[in-house]
């Protein structure tokens, strides 16, 4: 089973903390929305992430730009690739 989180949507989080960070600013409210363990304040962007590929969302996966399909469409993830028309 092959696992994908949106990296890019953590890059952007993690870009939108560190510009008010590096400021020397009070993070905003709204890019604040836990509290972990030990650190503090976090954004963390839900409970669906990371999620399994499959052959229904293996297509936005690759549209989302983290990861070709070369680079998916390998091994186990070859004929579901397929059958979603995606070739490496």
């Amino acid at each position: 089973m092959a696992a994908y989180e949106p990296v890019s949507a953590e890059a952007q989080a993690a870009a939108a903390v560190a510009l008010y960070l590096r400021a020397g600013r009070p993070v905003p409210r709204g890019l604040i929305n836990a509290t972990t363990t030990g650190v503090g304040a976090a954004t963390l962007l839900g409970p669906a992430h990371p999620e399994a590929v499959t052959a229904r969302n293996i297509a936005a996966t690759v549209a989302g730009g983290d990861v070709s399909a070369d680079q998916l469409c390998s091994g186990s993830l070859a004929a579901i690739c397929r059958k979603a028309g995606i070739t490496p």
